[in-house]
């Protein structure tokens, strides 16, 4: 009968269900219990046989039942364990399962919900679009009529700049003509004052001159 193994830390003897063994890339072999608290608080192996190598959980190996001897008893408390375990994780993994069936189940009601509003907001906006669109239409129509417009008013403009430019020239024409008038109105204003003064003067000296032909004649 082969001795049973102990662990190189705690010196216990290991046991398949109460102390399982693990048995490192070295080949030291420790306790479940014990590697743990080594893993988790960062330290190399304490035979120091790796140069000071961290210990991982991913090097460790769990030690078979046939190397410890057991007796029927502890196997058939092993398998329970084992079974109970597994249904436990099955159990778990149904749990688990539901649940997300019930939030995909959510999540498509969302995503429903929402592409049905994406839809709604999608018709909405092709409709303001084809608005948009037909008095873009109308915007464009309006501006060729102001084109045309613009054309117009550059004419009649271009039109009244010409009209202006003819009324000018007449109006200097008609001036040097008004100011050749304006002279022989004023020679004529002279000429009729002179006559009239002429005129006058000749009516007092007739008046004068009567009398004093009355007087030689009395």
């Amino acid at each position: 009968m082969f001795p049973i193994p102990t662990c190189a830390v705690c010196y216990h003897q290991v046991h398949p269900v109460k102390r399982p063994a693990k048995r490192i890339v070295c080949g030291h072999l420790f306790c479940t219990d014990c590697l743990t608290k080594l893993i988790l608080r960062k330290q190399p192996c304490p035979f120091k046989c790796r140069s000071g190598t961290l210990l991982r959980f991913r090097d460790t190996r769990t030690v078979p039942f046939s190397i410890v001897p057991t007796t029927e008893r502890d196997d058939r408390a092993a398998v329970a364990h084992v079974i109970k375990a597994v249904a436990d994780e099955l159990q778990h993994l149904e749990s688990s399962a539901e649940e997300k069936a019930r939030r995909l189940n959510t999540l498509s009601r969302r995503v429903a919900n929402q592409l049905s509003t994406l839809a709604r907001f999608a018709s909405g906006y092709r409709d303001r679009l084809a608005n948009q669109k037909n008095e873009l239409m109308i915007f464009r129509d309006i501006e060729r009529h102001l084109q045309v417009e613009v054309g117009r008013e550059k004419t009649l403009l271009e039109e009244l700049t010409a009209a202006q430019h003819k009324l000018l020239k007449a109006s200097q024409n008609c001036g040097s003509a008004s100011a050749d008038s304006c002279e022989a109105l004023d020679l004529l204003t002279d000429l009729s004052c002179g006559i009239r003064g002429v005129k006058r003067s000749r009516e007092g000296f007739s008046e004068h001159e009567r009398p004093s032909k009355r007087r030689r004649i009395a």
